[in-house]
């Protein structure tokens, strides 16, 4: 279980981001997370993390507090813990091939050989529906819909229990979303992944979590209840 209580956050020049916000998201769960613009989602997103810090309050990853956590650990829990970006353009290297940006999360956990390494980055494009022949690419031959799918293959490289989505399918036209949502929440609940799904479209919350929380200027706000529709249950179209 991932928890979160009483965090806050303030940026240097006075601005409050997050204030006293409480979060649970439970083992197995789809948890949506909704705000307009500015509401603090992202930055709550990398806090989780690990990829900001927070003044205020506390997170514990099964009972274990972030505070308390030594350089090693840390690196674990990362490891535990990962992020798919809203903006495919701006989180993958323009100057790397698929193949070195999927490499390096395996490589910075596991000591692998080539052909491990190799074998490794196929399994991972195989399983959000790409062309192994993709490996060779650089970001810019690439479709909107396929990057996205590089983060995601990037995000499940070190093996997570936990999957932190932000605004994952924003940048995305119509067809292109409903692509990548079709491929995406399978892949969570094959993998029995907790996933904190972040969006500012609440009826897409709606279809794809088990409940809801509702962020307004860096609090939880509301809590609705909401049942996964089942319009995401094929996996393995192309984009």
């Amino acid at each position: 279980m991932l928890s979160l209580r009483d965090i806050t956050k303030r940026y240097p020049n006075g601005t409050q981001v997050l204030q006293g916000l409480n979060l649970t998201l439970e083992k197995g769960s789809i948890l949506g997370l909704v705000g307009e613009s500015g509401c603090g989602k992202s930055t709550l997103a990398r806090i989780i993390c690990m990829l900001e810090d927070f003044q205020g309050g506390d997170i514990c990853l099964d009972g274990v507090s972030y505070r308390k956590l030594k350089v090693q650990e840390r690196r674990l829990v990362r490891r535990r813990v990962q992020m798919v970006f809203q903006d495919a353009s701006g989180s993958l290297d323009p100057r790397q091939r698929v193949f070195h940006m999927l490499q390096e999360p395996l490589r910075n956990y596991e000591s692998l050989s080539r052909s491990a390494l190799q074998k490794r980055v196929e399994g991972l494009l195989k399983a959000v529906g790409l062309d192994t022949a993709k490996a060779e690419n650089y970001p810019h031959e690439l479709s909107g819909g396929q990057r996205q799918r590089v983060l995601i293959a990037r995000a499940l490289a070190t093996e997570p229990e936990y999957l932190i989505c932000d605004e994952p399918v924003s940048s995305l036209d119509q067809e292109n979303q409903e692509r990548i949502l079709a491929l995406l929440v399978p892949l969570l609940k094959a993998k029995r992944l907790s996933c904190l799904f972040i969006t500012h479209d609440i009826s897409l919350a709606a279809r794809v979590s088990g409940g809801i929380l509702v962020m307004r200027a860096g609090k939880i706000e509301e809590e609705r209840s909401a049942c996964a529709a089942g319009s995401y249950g094929e996996a393995g179209i192309s984009c």
